[in-house]
């Protein structure tokens, strides 16, 4: 998980432009004049959706009562790709730096091909195009986050806008030789962290978005690319095998704890079996 800053555009003015983008259903003559009414409609919810995010208790908002033709209408104006909503993925852009958001923010390997609805839109329409409730995602976190926001009143899911990760560790990596090849056995375990209502969060996290199962299944490419590294530095340094290896460790210590690339890394650079298992590579110029 890695936090991000929120997209920096007024509510009611991005709502509004959604609105002033649609137009005229043939088999719906009065749609227009529906959503154009949502404009005045809607907004306390807006102004309710932003200060509870302000206070960062977004979990205390509560769905609004409405038919289901309103709810319907509500949910038409959410459409990825269109226009408003490309211009808000490139305000998020500019706002994190100004490059592109290439790894989903919540599990760091997929591509973030959605916008996510941290509360969900079949249970608050009135968010649906909200800014602040639209998260960068990758399909496969979407899918399993689905419609989960709260679990007993505490916020069910990580929130890459409000939430930060602690500076402590808590995502740890085993090592496993399995037919003399190197695998992944990611963990998580809060025992350093400070805060334990975030830790508890971040469990919650994992368990929803099933992270580990994904970081297992995704470490092939680590391994692949830290022995490109090792290659790489290898002809680059007249260093022994086991000073080449401490040297990449140094290198990693300086990255963030919880990073999943970095995490595999030292465990595998920590491991004496790994460690056999390279520099036979190394020795037979496999690598």
């Amino acid at each position: 998980m890695e936090s991000i800053k929120h997209p920096n555009l007024d509510p009611a003015e991005f709502f509004n432009s959604v609105i002033d983008a649609k137009r005229e259903k043939k088999e719906d003559t009065t749609y227009l004049k529906r959503v154009i009414n949502l404009k005045d409609n809607n907004a306390q919810k807006l102004k309710d959706y932003s200060n509870s995010f302000s206070n960062n208790n977004i979990e205390s908002l509560s769905p609004m009562n409405i038919n289901s033709q309103i709810k319907d209408d509500l949910l038409s104006l959410y459409i990825y790709g269109a226009k408003p909503f490309r211009d808000l993925i490139q305000n998020l852009n500019e706002q994190n730096g100004g490059h592109e958001i290439a790894k989903c923010p919540h599990c760091g390997v997929n591509t973030p091909s959605t916008l996510d609805h941290f509360l969900p839109k079949t249970v608050f329409p009135e968010f649906a195009i909200h800014p602040l409730n639209l998260i960068p995602c990758c399909p496969n976190c979407n899918g399993h986050k689905s419609e989960a926001w709260h679990r007993n009143g505490e916020r069910a899911c990580f929130n890459v806008y409000l939430d930060k990760e602690p500076d402590e560790q808590f995502l740890f990596c085993d090592v496993m030789i399995i037919n003399n090849i190197p695998s992944a056995l990611y963990r998580i375990d809060g025992y350093l962290v400070k805060d334990k209502e975030l830790y508890a969060l971040i469990k919650r996290t994992f368990s929803i978005l099933h992270l580990i199962e994904l970081y297992n299944k995704a470490s092939d490419e680590i391994l692949k690319s830290l022995r490109k590294e090792i290659r790489h530095q290898s002809r680059n340094w007249k260093l022994s095998q086991d000073e080449l290896f401490d040297y990449l460790l140094d290198c990693y210590k300086n990255e963030p704890c919880n990073d999943r690339d970095n995490v595999y890394c030292t465990a595998l650079l920590n491991n004496e079996h790994s460690r056999n298992f390279f520099k036979e590579l190394l020795t037979s110029k496999k690598i």
